[in-house]
């Protein structure tokens, strides 16, 4: 009888826990999700002609970009830290995503004088730094979950995305 008693005590227990995600896969899936926005992103402004179609579209999806960096946020924070092993897999998407936005800003940068005839450089500005800000409380979710050894090394990593941000930011203020 006193068993059945210790195991609903038990039962009851794990119930009662705060469940907590404790995978590598929520910040895989949180980086992979800005890249793609952003991929998305770079298409678009690629295409940029400085049409109203065009602009709504860009506008869109740099909205996507913000709440997929809002998102992942969010999803980071909801996590606990991950191991030695699980960082590399975070460090090696981290570099697939840098690349993914120098790209899109040296496009932005390229179709400037685009964005600049079309009355968007402020909007873009704005965008920029929207995208920047959310990205730095991204970043800083992600490096607060990476083991205290490696933590160099991701402050390292995202200190390239603040500065590509910033390459943006110059260009069009």
């Amino acid at each position: 009888m006193h068993a059945k008693y210790a195991l609903l005590a038990l039962i009851g227990t794990a119930f009662g826990r705060v469940v907590v995600k404790r995978d590598v896969q929520t910040i895989l899936t949180a980086l992979s999700n800005v890249n793609s926005a952003t991929e998305t992103l770079d298409t678009e402004v690629k295409a940029f002609d400085g049409s109203a179609g065009a602009i709504s579209t860009l506008n869109a999806d740099s909205a996507a970009v913000l709440s997929s960096i809002n998102t992942g946020t969010t999803n980071v924070q909801a996590t606990t830290p991950i191991s030695d092993n699980d960082a590399l897999q975070v460090a090696s998407a981290t570099e697939t995503l840098i690349n993914t936005l120098n790209t899109t800003i040296d496009d932005l940068i390229a179709k400037k004088p685009t964005f600049v005839s079309s009355g968007q450089s402020a909007t873009v500005l704005s965008q920029l730094q929207q995208q920047r800000t959310a990205s730095n409380s991204f970043s800083s979710a992600i490096v607060s979950k990476t083991p205290s050894d490696l933590s160099s090394i991701a402050q390292s990593l995202t200190a390239q995305i603040a500065a590509e941000f910033q390459t943006g930011i110059n260009a069009f203020s």
